[in-house]
């Protein structure tokens, strides 16, 4: 039973054995499905790397530096299995590459190669002052500067002619900075730099090209000041968290990955018939473009920088060839937006909505188009665009914060506002002497300031009020002729002819009331050249009145003023005009003081032939207020002989005075009545006992 049990088990296991053997060759496992990578390793001048595989991973540890291009391969797969591509078909084994291992029975397996680099830190700053000490730091193959990295000293005679032993260096936490020691002709050795806090490049030499293939992240500011630099690429470069410095003679540039410039940017400099900037989305501080020999500036991806500079920088060209700015996305400039002193033809910006404020000065410019600004928060100013006759281009201008200034606008002819403006501060019109007429009727300013040879030809119409303030400026050695002719404007808001020295009439007609104040300035600023002051139809002044010196006026005449709801202040006339006739006025709301003395020309007589109160004072002095400067020739105050009511009455150094009977009808209403060193010197008891005359 035992033997026969042996047996059957022996028959058994020859069975499955020979079942085994003559099964289907799916199992043989040298045509199996096994498709691995066994080992991998590259072989590089004679050094050998081997890879680590994880998963389906190949990586590959290499020293920051070392080039793998032209590495050989030796690769290990498993049994029968082959690999797509070959590796003897890849050329540069420093880029990644996907691998396909395909068993024998069909199976793929994806690998990824790709190469890590080892980094070799030194904390704190470094400065290489010789060309020996930046061999010897290359040679200790370091790879990250934790502080300042400085190249060469600024004064030294120790030169530095080659940053090849620097090509292990991928990162500099603060400032890198190659300075005027340095006299290479590349920047070759910095190609693996990727990041730095701050780069400055000021090197004096012949450096002519900026090649850093590697640079994606400048931290704080990128710096080049090289008249000689002839190409700046930094392909992956895509930020710079601050200010960003190009000025060179630049005919390549390359930045094409670069999307923000935290702060300022400013180049300058340029001979590249056209500059691309084609990913910047932001600055934000100031861009500035100074560029005198570049024809097209490009800001395709533009939306926004808190201001913009558009002028030769300092040092370049007092003209720029430029003659297009492509700014298409451009929406906001919270700063100033300055364009001049170029050809641009012109201003396009077509989505831009608002600015800080807005100056085009001294182009080419000949169409203003500003499609869908609405805002201007600050000021406006067009200066020296000889070829702009309209403003047409603020269609849709809805606000402007501060003052419109247009200046030497040679074929301006007519002003004519965009219809949505509502009310700004300042309208100021300087220099256009091509313009004939301004309508205020549209003008929704607070003061319509007119300067220079604008005042030469022009006219003023409009409605039966003008709401602002109207202001005449003529101070240069040019004599404007006369005050503008008005026609229809009955009331305005005020007149301001303070800064109008060089008026020679200013004979004001149509203007019955000013809503505000009439000035013609102080004793310091007046109508120096002012030969005929005339306000033929001025009634009512709600303000303010105040007339200043007039030195050579030989007619002054206010025949119908009946009312003033402020002050009135008046200063001596001239030798022709030394009486001060006011016949119509009849209430003055504030104080009245008339300065009369001999160091000028003194009035010789006070008219006001209907004056019947005034508010607060009347003050009828000298300045300063000394004998020297005494009137010698005013002998009453007849000339108030009407006067009902007056708070106070102050009258000092009038050495002819000897009557007050002129102050009979207001005595009542007299408080305070004060004189000095006149003829007749007097207390208000004195008047009110009847002594008004000296004996």
């Amino acid at each position: 039973m035992k033997k026969q049990n042996i047996l059957t088990i022996y028959a058994l296991l020859l069975a499955c054995f020979l079942g085994v053997w003559g099964c289907d060759d799916d199992n043989d496992p040298f045509t199996g499905t096994d498709n691995y990578v066994v080992s991998f390793r590259l072989t590089q001048n004679g050094e050998v790397l081997k890879a680590a595989l994880t998963g389906d991973s190949i990586i590959l540890q290499a020293p920051v530096g070392v080039s793998l291009a032209g590495a050989s391969a030796e690769v290990i797969l498993s049994e029968n299995a082959r690999i797509m591509p070959s590796p003897d078909s890849i050329a540069n084994w420093n880029e990644e590459a996907l691998f396909e291992v395909t068993s024998a029975s069909g199976v793929g397996r994806v690998y990824h190669y790709f190469v890590v680099r080892e980094s070799v830190p030194v904390e704190g700053s470094v400065t290489l002052a010789t060309q020996e000490e930046v061999d010897a730091f290359g040679e200790s193959g370091v790879t990250e500067v934790g502080g300042n990295l400085i190249i060469g000293r600024s004064g030294s005679e120790e030169v530095i002619t080659s940053l090849l032993p620097l090509n292990k260096l991928v990162r500099v936490g603060h400032d890198l900075k190659i300075t005027e020691a340095y006299t290479g002709i590349d920047l070759m050795g910095l190609e693996n730099l990727e990041e730095v806090g701050s780069l400055l490049i000021t090197a004096k030499g012949d450096i002519d090209q900026i090649y850093l293939p590697a640079l994606k992240k400048v931290g704080l500011d990128l710096t080049v000041q090289n008249n000689l630099a002839q190409e700046f690429v930094c392909p992956l470069l895509e930020e710079v968290g601050r200010n960003f410095t190009l000025a060179g003679t630049v005919r390549k540039l390359d930045v094409g990955s670069l999307k923000t410039v935290d702060g300022d940017m400013a180049i300058s400099g340029f001979t590249m018939d056209r500059v691309s900037f084609p990913r910047i989305t932001r600055v934000g501080g100031t861009l500035t473009v100074g560029l005198a020999d570049s024809y097209t500036v490009d800001f395709p991806a533009l939306e926004k920088c808190n201001a913009l500079n558009v002028k030769p920088t300092t040092g370049s060209a007092v003209f720029s060839v430029m003659n297009a700015l492509n700014m298409p996305l451009l929406k906001e400039i919270p700063g100033a937006l300055s364009i001049g002193s170029c050809k641009l033809v012109e201003t396009n910006f077509p989505v831009l909505e608002s600015v800080g404020s807005l100056a085009l000065d001294g182009s080419d410019i000949r169409v203003i188009r500003f499609p869908a600004l609405k805002t201007i928060a600050g000021n406006c100013t067009l200066n020296k665009l000889q070829y702009v006759n309209n403003l047409d281009g603020f269609e849709v201008l809805t606000t402007v914060g501060g003052s419109f200034t247009i200046t030497n606008l040679a074929t301006l002819k007519n002003v004519r506002l965009p219809a949505t403006l509502g009310e700004f501060s300042e309208l100021k019109l300087t220099d256009l002497e091509g313009l004939e007429t301004l309508d205020v009727s549209a003008v929704k300013a607070q003061t319509l300031t007119l300067e220079g040879s604008t005042l030469t030809k022009v006219s003023l119409v409009g409605g039966e009020v003008f709401p602002g303030i109207l202001k005449l400026v003529c101070s240069s050695t040019k004599v404007v002729t006369r005050f503008p002719p008005v026609f229809g404007i009955k009331e305005v808001g005020g007149i301001d002819l303070s800064g109008a020295k060089t008026l020679a009439e200013c004979e004001i007609t149509s203007i019955r009331k000013v809503n505000g104040d009439f000035t013609t300035g102080t004793s310091m600023a007046y109508l120096n050249s002012c030969k005929k002051f005339v306000l033929a139809d001025l009634e009512e002044v709600i303000g303010n009145f105040t007339l200043s010196k007039m030195p050579v006026v030989e007619e002054v005449n206010i025949p119908k003023l009946q009312k003033v709801g402020g002050n009135v202040e008046i200063f001596p006339f001239s030798t022709t005009c030394t009486v001060l006739d006011v016949p119509a006025l009849e209430s003055v709301g504030g104080k009245m003081t008339i300065y009369s003395w001999a160091s000028y020309v003194p009035f010789t007589e006070l008219s006001f032939g209907s004056i019947k109160s005034i508010g607060s004072t009347l003050t009828i002095m000298v300045t300063p207020p000394l004998p020297m400067y005494a009137n010698n020739d005013i002998t009453d105050m007849d000339g108030f002989a009407t006067l009902e009511s007056v708070k106070e009455v102050v009258i000092n150094f009038q050495s002819a005075l000897t009557s007050y009977a002129g102050f009979k009808k207001a005595i009542d209403t007299i408080e305070k009545f004060t004189t000095r060193s006149n003829g007749y010197t007097v207390t208000l008891d004195d008047l009110k006992a009847g002594k008004w005359t000296k004996e």
